[in-house]
Order: structure tokens, then C-alpha cells, then sequence
């Protein structure tokens, strides 16, 4: 799944693009795991979905449960809030 987002960021926010929706609706994104970030999420959202999205973070990963149903077609972009980033 790394290998299917590209992350770009603004501000307190990092913006996680999904070029693939996983089967299982979870995305788990190593890269934002607290030994590797040394920061804690405490919101994630995805641009067009109604309401924040519920996900976990540990040592390794964020897992993201997504929308049971996909906003778009092609590709989708979580909000996910850090803050003190950069």
C-alpha cells in the first residue's frame, strides 16, 4: 500500500493521495507511524467524505478505516492532520 500513496503537505497538514482503495477499506501508512514521524496525528479526513475518518497510530503505522463508499473514482486525498509538523 505505501507504494500507492504520495504525500504532500501545508502548514499542520499532510495531505496523503490514494492511487489505489484497498480491498479491506484500511489504509495503512507506514511512514506515519511514531518511531518514523515522532509526531501523533489527532485527525484524519478524506476531501469529499462527509465525516473524520477513525484510525489508529502505533510505533509502526497509522491505519486509516476509509469510506464504505469511495468519494471519486480515481484517486483520493486524506487530510491528516499533525500537529507541529515542520
Amino acid at each position: 500500500m505505501p507504494e500507492h500513496v504520495r504525500f504532500t503537505r501545508k502548514g499542520d497538514m499532510l495531505y496523503g493521495i490514494l492511487l489505489h482503495w484497498p480491498e479491506d477499506n484500511r489504509a495503512k501508512l507506514p511512514l506515519l507511524g511514531l518511531e518514523t514521524l515522532g509526531k501523533t496525528v489527532d485527525r484524519v479526513e478524506m476531501i469529499g467524505a462527509d465525516a473524520p475518518l477513525t484510525f489508529t497510530q502505533d510505533a509502526e503505522s497509522v491505519v486509516i478505516e476509509l469510506p464504505k463508499k469511495k468519494p471519486g473514482q480515481h484517486a483520493w486525498t486524506l487530510r491528516i492532520h499533525v500537529p507541529g509538523v515542520l
